[in-house]
C-alpha cells in the first residue's frame, strides 16, 4: 500500500495524465485512482482524439503520462503510442498501454509495431500497479 511519503512525492511532482479507453467506465475508473494520488486527468475517447490532445498539450502543458487502452477503434493503443513516439514533441510523456488481452510480453510479441509503451498494465489496474507507474514517473520528471 502507499505510503504517505510516496503520495506526497506524488502529489509535489503535478503530474498531468491522459486516460485514453473507447470504454467510459474504465476510463473513469482510472481516473479516480490516479486523482486519489493528486494527479491532474483529461480523457480522450479513441487514439485519435488522443493523438491530437497530446500534441495540443505539447504547446502549452506537456502530458507526464499516457495511458492508452490497447484495443480501439479508429487507433489502436500500440498505433497511438508509435505516433506519439515520432511526433517530434518537445515533452515526451510516459506512455503505458493499458489491456485486458493478454500478458505483457505476449502483446509485444504479437504487434507488428516497432515503437514499444514504458509500461503495460493489465485490466483492471491495481491500486500498486498505477502507483508502480507514478514512482516511475516521478524519477523521470
Amino acid at each position: 500500500m502507499p505510503t504517505i511519503e510516496m503520495t506526497d512525492r506524488i502529489a509535489a511532482k503535478n503530474l498531468r495524465a491522459l486516460v485514453v479507453d473507447d470504454q467510459m467506465l474504465s476510463r473513469e475508473l482510472l481516473c479516480a485512482e490516479l486523482a486519489e494520488f493528486g494527479v491532474r486527468t483529461e480523457q480522450a475517447v479513441n487514439g485519435r482524439d488522443a493523438l491530437a490532445k497530446v500534441l495540443a498539450a505539447d504547446r502549452t502543458e506537456p502530458f507526464d503520462i499516457v495511458f492508452t487502452d490497447l484495443r480501439m477503434p479508429e487507433l489502436s493503443g500500440l498505433d497511438l503510442i508509435e505516433r506519439i513516439h515520432h511526433a517530434g514533441l518537445g515533452a515526451m510523456p510516459m506512455t503505458v498501454l493499458v489491456t485486458a488481452h493478454g500478458l505483457p510480453a505476449q502483446v509485444l510479441q504479437d504487434s507488428a509495431v516497432p515503437s514499444h509503451p514504458d509500461r503495460i498494465l493489465a485490466k483492471p489496474a491495481t491500486t500498486r500497479d498505477v502507483l508502480e507507474v507514478l514512482l516511475a514517473a516521478c524519477a523521470d520528471a
